[in-house]
């Protein structure tokens, strides 16, 4: 067992990190492996902790920061070797720090990549008075595609996309299958793909790659963050008045794994969430922020179930059910409409046919086990 509790960091963790109170966990895949040590912040999810050890570079960087900085360190130095003034290091670990964004695992690695990536939880995005942090998310983006352009330069192709879709509407009380949730999602595609086109033509500006067109593609007419859907016109606008980028594509969607369950993503992408319950029994975490978001308490979720209501929506959402299955097989999510031509989506492979009903309670979490102290 772990004897080490929570509390402040003991070593020199990078500036960023300072103050930081954290706690360490031996975490593993499954039982059967030999645990692995790992400390993170406190405010993390124990499955951020399964995230770090499937992600980090080395066993032996058993800290948060030390993980982190053994990817960003070499970032930096080439940003600054390229003449690139803007604080690259400083806004990559406060991302990470906030949970708020993260690469693909070659990044974390040092294993080139035939499409880097980065994941951004949209839901971290929002804070508790429902403002989304359109500046912040913006420049999340153009960090994200700078940083990954100088970790491979020769990747003409980048797959940049949301995560926990689901949380940031339950938050906002939208039912997944609304107008107003399509119209948010469309929207917060177009602000992601303006703000990566714009950082792709920076470093066009720089004479790294012949140029591939700037394309975006029609804004819906309302949403729901208004501030949202201005934020996204302006950076098209900008986006249009560059003209060209580097690379051919930006956006895109890779498959599911460790740098979600760092970010204590419960929804992968723009999923629709598969149950109201998380991997035991109780309610998940974007169940009970939805009935925080309308002022219900679970209880009242609990008479409209027994009375033969869907509280949550789930009925909407499966798609793969069996004839006896009470559930409409359909399934409602929003479009990414807004992609640009070219967006690359990474083909994963066909479910199982013996993969049990949606409507079934369905563990999301990648947080594997964990011993505490």
């Amino acid at each position: 067992m772990i004897k080490d509790h929570a509390g402040s960091y003991r070593s020199h963790p990078p500036l960023p990190w300072r103050g930081i109170r954290m706690r360490r966990l031996e975490i593993g895949t499954d039982p059967d492996a030999t645990p692995e040590a790992a400390v993170i912040p406190v405010a993390w999810p124990e499955q951020a902790a399964a995230g770090l050890v499937a992600l980090r570079a080395s066993p032996r960087l058993v800290e948060a920061p030390a993980a982190a900085s053994a990817w960003i360190e070499p970032i930096a130095a080439r940003a600054a070797a390229a003449g690139i003034e803007d604080d690259l290091a400083h806004v990559l670990h406060h991302l990470l720090i906030g949970r708020r964004g993260a690469p693909s695992p070659g990044i974390w690695r040092g294993v080139p990549e035939a499409i880097p990536g980065f994941v951004l939880n949209v839901s971290q995005f929002l804070d508790d008075a429902q403002q989304f942090d359109t500046e912040g998310f913006g420049e999340a983006v153009r960090t994200a595609v700078i940083a990954l352009s100088l970790s491979n330069p020769s990747a003409q192709r980048l797959a940049l996309g949301m995560a926990d879709l689901a949380m940031l509407l339950a938050r906002l009380d939208l039912d997944y299958a609304s107008d107003a949730a399509r119209s948010l999602a469309a929207s917060l595609a177009a602000l992601l793909a303006a703000q990566a086109d714009i950082a792709s033509a920076g470093l066009l500006a720089r004479g790294m790659a012949p140029g591939c067109a700037i394309t975006t593609a029609p804004l819906p007419r309302t949403c729901p963050i208004e501030a949202v859907r201005a934020a996204a016109l302006r950076a098209q606008a900008q986006a249009q008045a560059l003209g060209l980028r580097q690379h051919l594509s930006l956006t895109g969607l890779l498959p599911p794994g460790p740098v979600e369950a760092l970010l204590g993503v419960e929804t992968i992408g723009i999923a629709a969430p598969l149950s109201a319950l998380n991997g035991e029994g109780r309610l998940a975490t974007w169940s009970r922020a939805r009935l925080a978001a309308s002022g219900r308490t679970a209880e009242d979720a609990l008479a409209a179930t027994i009375a033969g209501a869907d509280p949550f929506g789930i009925a909407r959402f499966c798609r793969r059910c069996r004839p006896a299955c009470r559930f409409a097989p359909r399934r409602v999510a929003p479009r990414a409409t807004n992609c640009p031509p070219g967006a690359v989506a990474i083909p994963r492979k066909s479910p199982s046919p013996a993969t049990r009903c949606f409507c079934a309670p369905a563990s999301i979490r990648m947080a594997g086990w964990a011993r505490y102290s």
